[in-house]
């Protein structure tokens, strides 16, 4: 669900999981759900909320310094999300580093997710470029999730447009919508399909544009 965007069911989901593996005693399992839940409360704008589950899983970290990484990625998204873009870029440095460090491939490329929209916001383009290939490389390498990639080629593709690179912009994101042909939600196709059609108009075929975009509106309106 949390691959799929369905972050509202993922957070009610990850907390009971959180709260039956305390319970049991799974201290690492329980960790791994309150993760994933600050992710969600992250994602839906539940900002006061992460910021107490992030406090206290500051205090638990116990000097754990891949789990120290971790809760530097979602400060840095945290930060990114309330504007706060130089303390953002700090924390996701620093989430990088460690992932670097620990080997850690799945903090890594979410790191370099995160300092890609950082760099984005601040209008530093070619940074953003060369951090969102890094995700797409590292997913391509080490990534179990095929939504994940999809994700990595459209944010890709958006950089690429940023920069005036419109050939290797569709190129992208017609290789995300041959994987989100097969998932389930058409959450990434909706995306994926507006972005190409943006491309599409650019290049003088407004045709093409406006089935791109019908296509991407359909596929929203199954998601209401």
């Amino acid at each position: 669900m949390r691959d799929e965007g369905r972050y509202v069911v993922a957070a009610v989901r990850y907390a009971l999981l959180r709260d039956s593996l305390a319970a049991a005693g799974d201290s690492a399992g329980r960790w791994q759900a309150q993760l994933w839940w600050t992710e969600c409360l992250i994602r839906t704008g539940r900002y006061d909320s992460a910021k107490v589950s992030l406090a206290e899983e500051a205090q638990r970290a116990g000097g754990d310094q891949r789990r120290e990484g971790w809760l530097a990625w979602l400060t840095s998204m945290l930060l990114s999300r309330l504007g706060q873009t130089d303390s953002a870029l700090g924390a996701g440095d620093r989430a990088r580093r460690v992932a670097e460090r620990t080997g850690d491939h799945m903090l890594e490329a979410r790191t370099h997710s995160i300092l890609e929209t950082i760099h984005s916001n601040r209008g530093d383009y070619r940074a953003a470029v060369r951090d969102a290939e890094q995700y797409v490389a590292i997913e391509r390498r080490w990534g179990r999730s095929p939504e994940q990639l999809a994700a990595a080629l459209n944010n890709v593709g958006i950089e690429y447009q940023s920069v005036g690179r419109l050939g290797d912009a569709e190129r992208v994101y017609l290789e995300g919508l041959d994987l989100a042909r097969r998932f389930t939600s058409p959450r990434m196709a909706a995306f994926l399909h507006s972005n190409l059609s943006y491309v599409r108009e650019a290049t003088g075929d407004r045709a093409e544009a406006a089935r791109l975009m019908l296509a991407s509106l359909r596929e929203a309106e199954t998601l209401a």
